[in-house]
């Protein structure tokens, strides 16, 4: 998969709507978080410099440690749906692929 710098005309942006429907862009950093656990997720995809510029497979892993970094939020539990949309087709990550992807994170994160 190939590498874009910035938005692509009609290609995906990353926005968020808040009440009382304020837009914001987040196309730069290519990414965000919402919710109880936004700061750990957020602070995690931070410090491993995730961007446009990643291939997908590091970008799965960023954004599930993103996610298994959440949990640690009031209210985040640990159900947790990935799916893939790359060059037009979509992919859902399985529970096994997901529990290998946990296992990875807890290695890491306690070494």
């Amino acid at each position: 998969m190939g590498r874009t710098r910035g938005p692509v005309e009609g290609g995906p942006h990353v926005m968020v709507v808040s009440d009382p429907g304020i837009v914001r862009d987040y196309d730069e950093p290519g990414y965000w978080a919402i919710g109880s656990g936004a700061y750990a997720a957020l602070s995690t995809l931070a410090a491993r410099k995730q961007s446009r510029l990643r291939f997908l497979p590091e970008t799965i892993y960023n954004v599930c440690e993103a996610k298994c970094a959440a949990e640690t939020a009031v209210g985040v539990g640990r159900d947790t749906y990935v799916t893939i949309h790359d060059g037009g087709r979509w992919t859902a990550l399985q529970d096994n692929g997901l529990a290998e992807l946990r296992q990875e994170w807890e290695r890491v994160a306690h070494t």
